[in-house]
């Protein structure tokens, strides 16, 4: 087992032993969990999995961002590191993204402006779902950002653009044109 892999809290939460066997039953509660309705992962983990997503210290975290981005091939960024560290879960490098890539395609950019634009708006939907897949930042944030109402409308839109092949596209081209991870 490699000696960053920490087992004991989750073991303890669940009350397991703490060798191998402890470890087995684990995987198989989770490999059951799985196989509920053909391995879907339900909302709720997802959002579980977005946002309270690791067990251990913040350089295990580091550590693990710096592994999913480069899986997603978005450049490292420097992370704050201060006492009292401020967490903005991806919010300045949104924001970058809202006035990076909202003029690609013609979306204003100014709160005043979004707010006289339709909540479900295309290219709102296309910029959350931008930003949905490319930050860390939360669909609060999004829809408040955004002018898209609630929370539930974001993920609402951004499921649209994923199932229509057409949004999609533009979606993929946006990236490709603007850069708009970078």
């Amino acid at each position: 087992m490699p000696p960053w892999l920490e087992t004991e809290r989750v073991l303890n939460s669940f009350e397991l032993a703490k060798d191998g066997r402890g470890r087995r039953a684990y995987v198989a509660w989770l490999e059951a969990r799985a196989a509920n309705e053909g391995g879907k992962i339900d909302p709720v983990a997802q959002e579980a999995l977005r946002r309270g997503w690791y067990l251990g210290e913040d350089s295990f975290r580091d550590r693990l961002l710096a592994l999913v981005e480069k899986a997603k091939g978005i450049k490292p960024r420097e992370r704050r590191k201060a006492a009292g560290m401020e967490r903005d879960y991806g919010e300045r490098d949104a924001e970058q993204m809202i006035q990076k890539c909202g003029a690609g395609i013609g979306l204003p950019t100014q709160t005043g402006e979004l707010g006289s634009l339709r909540k479900g708006d295309e290219r709102k939907a296309l910029m959350a779902a931008l930003l949905r897949g490319r930050t860390a930042v939360s669909t609060e944030w999004i829809a408040m950002r955004l002018c898209m109402g609630y929370p539930g409308s974001v993920s609402r839109q951004v499921g649209i653009v994923k199932r229509d092949r057409k949004l999609l596209k533009k979606l993929n081209e946006l990236e490709k044109m603007f850069h708009c991870g970078d």
